[in-house]
């Protein structure tokens, strides 16, 4: 079985690898056999994924996996990698206003008129503000064979928006679940430095009307808050993002590290692999996440995480996993600071009691899992 895999790879997060490596957990469960072409944006920065990814592949397929790499760009490469596959899949990430889109729009397309499989695995859905991608979005959609949406709030944007007829296709949870869940089973969190890691992002456009700065500036003064409260403890600013393209996390870190004179405040500059941050995040006392992929990792791996919510308190990918996922409401004003609304750390608990953990419901991840290998599988019955 050859599948081929398109998607954000090129410009990845730590959270896109976490996808692919929950991706590739999922394609072994379902397929004896199988190896994988990548399509990568801007390959010579994902090379270095390939080469520090590639052990925990192994341990969660239960064998070398075998993966190679091609330009998505290249519309030679393109075709070939399709050409050459038996299913093509959008493998995590977004469908939302970008041009890379058409890359993904063309595999489908291309794929369907060869003959091959197609599925829409794990991706969200939005913002879509222009007519230009929601019409990109539909097409992928009319030339899949199937698609999962990693939350319910992304199906029903799609069906809501006419992007697709209602009832035709399904909802889960990100695939980089797994990979968190495979890792604190095998490496359960031991929370016994002395650090707090604090993930953050600079603001894209598009947020607070057009005011971004705002939370730039209450993130700022959350983490000087942070520091000046547990002055025995290091706090680390911890990178999501270490590439230009996507905004490199460490130039926002830096820059509040620099203007700050707080001597417990630190930037981890020297990038991690997706291992090494998972395990960054297991050993910390507890975690505070900005971006969605920090915040669930930090969740499922270490327990103890306060969450930064910079997309209001119905809309966006972490608001559509607190509804599907958080089922004991772990993540209320006790652990989850609205930054639209306030940036104070008053009410917030920081974990004094042992139990006081997230948890991951196992039962639903099962459901979620079956959702993925019984469209997986069922292509070919």
């Amino acid at each position: 079985m050859k599948i081929c895999i398109v998607g954000w790879y090129g410009t990845e997060t730590i959270g896109d690898r976490a996808i692919l490596a929950g991706i590739i957990q999922l394609l072994a469960e379902s397929f004896p056999d199988f190896e994988v072409e990548l399509g990568s944006l801007i390959p010579f920065f994902s090379e270095r994924m390939l080469h520090e990814d590639a052990d925990l592949w192994a341990k969660l397929a239960g064998r070398t996996v075998k993966l190679h790499m091609f330009d998505s760009t290249s519309m030679t490469g393109l075709r070939r990698a399709v050409g050459e596959s038996d299913l093509v899949l959008v493998g995590g990430g977004p469908l939302m206003d970008l041009r890379s889109m058409h890359v993904l729009s063309y595999a489908f397309a291309y794929a369907r008129k060869r003959g091959k499989r197609t599925g829409v695995f794990g991706c969200g859905a939005g913002p879509l503000k222009t007519a230009e991608y929601r019409k990109v979005t539909a097409d992928i959609l009319s030339n899949a064979d199937f698609a999962v949406f990693r939350d319910r709030a992304s199906l029903d944007f799609v069906e809501e928006q006419g992007l697709c007829a209602a009832g035709t296709f399904k909802s889960a949870i990100c695939p980089a679940a797994f990979c968190a869940m495979h890792f604190r089973e095998e490496y359960p969190p031991v929370r016994g430095a002395e650090r707090i890691c604090v993930n953050l992002r600079r603001m894209p456009d598009g947020y607070l009307d057009g005011a971004p700065e705002r939370i730039d500036e209450a993130t700022e003064r959350l983490v000087l808050s942070l520091a000046q409260r547990f002055p025995e403890k290091e706090v680390v600013l911890t990178p999501n993002h270490y590439f230009a393209m996507g905004n490199d996390d460490r130039v926002l870190l830096n820059g509040i590290r620099f203007r700050s004179d707080a001597g417990n405040l630190t930037v981890r500059n020297k990038p991690l692999s997706l291992e090494g941050t998972m395990r960054f995040f297991a050993d910390s006392c507890f975690c505070v996440g900005m971006r969605f992929h920090s915040f669930l990792l930090m969740s499922i791996v270490n327990g103890r995480c306060i969450l930064l919510n910079y997309t209001g308190e119905n809309e966006g990918k972490t608001a559509g996993f607190i509804r599907d996922y958080d089922t004991a409401g772990f993540f209320d004003s006790r652990h989850m600071i609205q930054l639209c609304e306030s940036a104070s750390l008053d009410g917030i608990s920081f974990f004094e009691s042992s139990s006081e953990l997230f948890g991951l419901d196992a039962g639903l991840l099962e459901t979620a899992r079956s959702v993925y290998r019984n469209e997986l599988t069922g292509l070919w019955q």
